[in-house]
């Protein structure tokens, strides 16, 4: 494939912060991607270097994609690690490789005249995960979480998860005085009350409805030492069953992770800043038997290459693969094509406010599936 023209843009992030947009026109047409930027970064991602910086790599950049001919998606991104040449791209930007990796995705599969998800090759839809509310007032926990036991229809359960959602911000809005409808950067509802009681409201809301509770603790001990945590964390889990934690450590904390998966074996003890979307962090989670689920998040490697990698390895060791919406999102729906392309286990995005575009393209790739 032959690129006409590549083109960076600034544009906004659903936090209002700036990003970038790649858009890449072939002989078919134009494609563009906007990057998602991250909150809460771990040390291991890719480096999301500022726009200034990213502008002035951006020509040189660009005049070797438009100088030399790509027939796969493979070739596009060998030469961003050429370019580059640094593990976390350093030098070029993890958010400027993403761009261009995600558009010449795009692109690849509007040369093929088909869907992104279709050129990936996956017909599986994956469980939505989705943030009910947020803490970070008077609870540990950074997110609560919800998807279902078993699912037959994403277009069912996300449904019935959006009930849920609107259900518990009338709950809140009684128990909560000083519950206002406001939402966070995901758009969970945001509440003052304690861990526990968000848990005793959600866990008694939920019950027979088909769904799985869950955490996202962001590795935050909130002043706890490691031995507290463990012990905070596992009695959550067995008072309200919890069937998903995410980060209940810290991002170096491999052995904590380890022990922790021993004693809950029927819980998906989620790995996000731990793992990095990182094959080398991966590799070492899997040797450790320290979880057996991850966070896929495509900017905190660089590449759709990379994403594929740890996605294949993943499920090579049996562990359940988590395509993941960044804090920072664009209204770029390419998180549903690779959820589904790439036949992720689960896709955590959110269930409110501007993540709705991703669902429906869920929807949308459904419907085209039967």
């Amino acid at each position: 494939m032959k690129v006409r023209d590549i083109k960076l843009r600034t544009i906004l992030a659903t936090n209002s912060k700036q990003t970038i947009e790649i858009e890449i026109e072939t002989n078919k047409g134009k494609v563009r991607y906007g990057v998602p930027i991250g909150t809460s970064v771990g040390k291991y991602e890719a480096k999301n270097l500022p726009l200034d910086y990213v502008f002035k790599e951006f020509p040189r950049v660009r005049n070797i994609f438009l100088r030399d001919k790509f027939n796969s998606q493979e070739e596009v991104d060998a030469e961003l690690r050429r370019i580059d040449n640094t593990d976390n791209f350093n030098l070029i930007g993890g958010n400027l490789a993403l761009g261009i990796s995600a558009a010449f995705l795009k692109a690849f599969a509007l040369e093929n005249g088909i869907e992104v998800y279709k050129y990936l090759g996956g017909k599986r839809l994956p469980k939505p995960l989705c943030n009910l509310a947020g803490g970070w007032f008077k609870s540990e926990i950074q997110e609560f979480l919800a998807y279902p036991k078993k699912q037959k229809s994403f277009a069912e359960e996300i449904l019935n998860l959006a009930r849920i959602y609107l259900e518990f911000g009338k709950i809140l809005e009684k128990e909560d005085k000083k519950f206002l409808y406001s939402k966070n950067l995901e758009s969970g509802w945001v509440t003052t009350l304690e861990t526990e009681k968000i848990l005793d409201l959600l866990f008694s809301l939920t019950r027979g409805r088909n769904v799985e509770l869950g955490i996202d603790a962001a590795g935050s001990y909130k002043g706890k030492t490691t031995k507290d945590q463990f012990m905070f964390m596992s009695r959550l889990v067995k008072r309200y069953d919890l069937k998903y934690v995410e980060d209940p450590f810290s991002e170096d904390d491999f052995g904590e992770f380890s022990l922790f998966k021993k004693h809950f074996n029927d819980c998906l003890v989620c790995g996000d800043d731990l793992i990095a979307t990182n094959l080398a962090r991966l590799e070492k989670a899997i040797k450790m038997d320290a979880v057996n689920a991850i966070i896929v998040k495509p900017n905190q490697i660089g590449t759709i290459t990379d994403v594929k990698r740890i996605v294949a390895l993943a499920k090579k060791h049996k562990i359940t693969t988590v395509i993941s919406h960044r804090s920072g999102e664009s209204e770029d729906t390419l998180i549903a094509h690779l959820g589904v392309g790439l036949e992720c286990d689960m896709a955590k995005i959110g269930i409110s406010g501007e993540r709705i575009c991703k669902i429906n393209e869920f929807i949308r790739i459904e419907d085209e599936l039967r």
